[in-house]
Formats: structure tokens, sequence, C-alpha cells
């Protein structure tokens, strides 16, 4: 029997495999919907299966592969996709779904039409062929997750999407189900990637061991918090000159050198849980500067020139600079730039991927934008990922202390301590 329409419909996206959707009444979850290829085709939801490697994660995985010689650069298929023209592949129905939510993923037209993968990786700034197949890409899983979500919606009647999986880090198509009225209420959270599912793992087990639920305050942060003298003890095995700076203090002089147009890094309290840098293990920058963005990809991150970088705006003030209606904590909401003087976090088609943050939220991170923003005159910073390429992002005092011995920060801010650069080596 299906569930009673006072159900919440949660669609679970996962880029490798599946796509699910379970109906949750406050206390029993049903399965409603499962398009897994590889999930036998008779399991009661499964609809068909069509064999494998036919989702909406194997077509991203396939214009990786194409556009940049690797399967897991799906990231920089969506930043190149904002150069590309969607016109340019129309009416090749590569990607498709049934009134009935089996999706087909036609490989052969794929390999008939596109006969030039970039095998060697070689830098595609400017490459228009690239840019549309990535624009084409974008274009098609919008369409497929609005009518997979219209047939849903069809036949369970809700209001309210919970969303998940590696597909919902594509925040161009997040703002479009957002957008196009739906649902009321589009609930996404910060680890939609497999990782996520380590936390649904803990909660099972907690539930069954505890015979009942516990409820905690929501939070992305779960890595572990290290004191000052913890971050002390890490500073005095390398070189580098430093300072203890008072709480009433630090924000003030952080915020000076990020108007200065100075990079810092900036290490405080837990690390994210996720994929995204939120402003615990992050690198800060002045957003208004004309050179910054160079800066960030030729010295810093060594990053290709059409990946944008994101903004954190107080959330008060959000609706002043994005065209942004509601929330985004977790960087998962897309948004037009409002104002030309941003150019460090404009992506080429006007918009930015928007982080949001509140004093509740972020304490540390608030302080800092609202000191920034005494000296600026604008409430947001540059916030990107505090690591080195092929790195994973910084957790320890440790790990950030040899990024940015190893990189070329000028800065770091690791709790009350400010480092500054004096010598590349560690002692020994």
């Amino acid at each position: 029997e299906d569930p009673s329409p006072e159900c919440i419909s949660h669609v679970h996206m996962m880029g490798k495999e599946t796509v699910s959707a379970y109906w949750f009444d406050g206390n029993d979850t049903s399965l409603v919907y499962r398009f897994s290829p590889s999930v036998a085709s008779f399991e009661k939801c499964n609809l068909n299966s069509n064999g494998l490697l036919q989702s909406i994660g194997h077509y991203w995985r396939w214009a990786s592969n194409y556009c940049f010689g690797l399967h897991s650069e799906a990231g920089k298929v969506m930043g190149l996709a904002a150069s590309g023209d969607t016109a340019e592949y129309t009416n090749l129905n590569i990607l498709s779904v049934n009134k009935d939510g089996l999706i087909s993923l036609d490989y052969e037209k794929l390999h008939k039409e596109f006969k030039f993968p970039n095998i060697f990786g070689k830098d595609l700034s400017g490459e228009k062929h690239y840019a549309d197949v990535s624009a084409m890409v974008q274009r098609d899983t919008e369409k497929i997750l609005m009518d997979i979500l219209t047939i849903l919606k069809g036949k369970y009647t809700t209001n309210t999407l919970y969303y998940a999986g590696g597909v919902a880090l594509n925040v161009v198509a997040n703002e479009k189900i957002i957008r196009s009225g739906l649902f009321e209420n589009v609930i996404l959270n910060g680890s939609v990637e497999d990782n996520g599912t380590a936390i649904g793992a803990a909660l099972a087990a907690s539930n069954i061991l505890m015979k009942k639920r516990v409820t905690e305050t929501v939070t992305d942060f779960y890595g572990r918090a290290y004191v000052n003298n913890e971050i002390l003890t890490a500073i005095e095995e390398f070189s580098f000159e430093f300072e203890f700076v008072e709480e009433d203090q630090i924000y003030d002089r952080v915020a000076s050198l990020l108007f200065n147009n100075k990079v810092v890094g900036w290490f405080q309290g837990r690390s994210e849980f996720g994929p995204r840098a939120l402003g615990n293990r992050s690198i800060l920058a002045n957003p208004s500067s004309p050179n910054m963005k160079y800066i960030l990809d030729l010295h810093i991150k060594h990053r290709d020139r059409y990946r944008p970088y994101a903004p954190v705006v107080l959330e008060e003030r959000a609706r002043q600079y994005f065209d942004i209606d509601g929330v985004s904590p977790v960087m998962m909401r897309e948004g037009k730039v409002l104002k030309n003087n941003f150019p460090a976090i404009t992506h080429v088609d006007g918009s930015a991927r928007v982080q949001t943050v509140t004093e509740n939220e972020n304490e540390p991170l608030y302080k800092l934008i609202k000191a920034f923003d005494k000296v600026s005159g604008f409430p947001i910073i540059l916030n990107t990922s505090f690591n080195l390429p092929g790195e994973p992002i910084v957790e320890s005092p440790t790990d950030a202390l040899n990024s940015f011995s190893n990189g070329s920060l000028e800065y770091l801010c690791l709790g009350n301590y400010l480092v500054s650069r004096s010598s590349k080596s560690a002692k020994s």
C-alpha cells in the first residue's frame, strides 16, 4: 500500500548508480521508487533497470572522461558548462526518462557524435567544443531531474523535498528545482555524497541500540576541535614567525589583511564534514580585487581559469548582493551577482555559488565578515577550500602548517595564532 499523502518525499540521487525516493511519515520510511542499474529489475520498486552505466551520474562520468581524461572531474564539467552554448547540441535525446521513470543513457549516440576526447587532460580554457559538451550535459541533467520529480510529485503529493546524492552538488540544477515552484520546501545538506551515508548508518545503529531517537543540533562540523596549546605545539615544529592575538583583536587583524589583498588560511573549530569548506578549514580572500582570481588560480590553488570561487555572505544581507531567495548555509545554492564590483567571485555567466552564514551557525566566521564589512563596506569574503591540488582539505594544525609551508599563502590564522611566512623549511 502507498503511504499516506501527509508523508514527506525524499529523493536520493546517488552520483554513481542509484535514483531512489522514499516516503517518511515521522515514524516509518517506505521506498516508493528506485532506478538502479546494479539491482535486479525484479525488485518491487526498481522499474525495469536498463542495465549497467545507465544513470545521471554515469552521464557526468562520461562527460568528465571526455572533457578531462578522468572520471572524477564532474565539478570541472559544471564550471565549464557556464561558458558553453546549449544550442550547439540539441535534439540528441542522449539522456531520457519515460513516463514510469526509466532512465536511458544512449552511449552509442555519444560515441557517434563526440569523437575528440581530451585524453591527455589539456587545459580547456577557451575551448568551445568542450564547453558546449559540458553545457549540453548540464541542460540535459536539469531536464531529467525535473521530469523525475514531476513524475514523483504526481504520484505522491508533497510540498517538501529532501534532496541528496552526488548530483545534488550541482548548484545550477538545485536552483532550477527550487525556482520551479514544484515544492514549497527544498532541503539540502552539506554531506550529500556517499560520505553522508556514514551519518545514516550511525543514526540507524543508534536507533537499534538505544531503542529511541536522540536529537541534537544539526551541524556540518564533525571534525576534532584543537585548543590553542595543541596549535602552539604544532606551530613550534616549524620556523615561521607567529604571534598570539587576543580574541577581541583577531577578527580586525585578519579583516585588515584581507582588505589589503592578502590571502589568508583560516583554521577554526571543528573541520567540515562533506566536500565544501564552510569557513573552518578555508582559504579566504578579498572578492573585490580584480587580480585575486588570477592570484589564486596561478599561485595558491593552481586551478583552471574557468572554475569559479564562492562568496560567503552574512545571511541577513545576502539579498542585497545576490539574487537568492532563502538561505544557503552549505554552499548549495546559486544566484546572480547583483553588483559588478566582485570580480573574484563572479562566474562567467554572472552567477555565484553562494554560502550564507549566521552568528549561530559559525560565530568566528560571522565575526570576521562583520569586521571585514567595517573596513570594506560589504559583508562578503571569498571562501575556498584549504588544500593544495590533489590533496584533501586540511584537518589538523599540522596539516594546515604543512600546506602553508608547501604552498604560497601569505598568512595563516590558527585559532588565536597568526602565522606569517618567514621560512619554508620545517625543523627536523
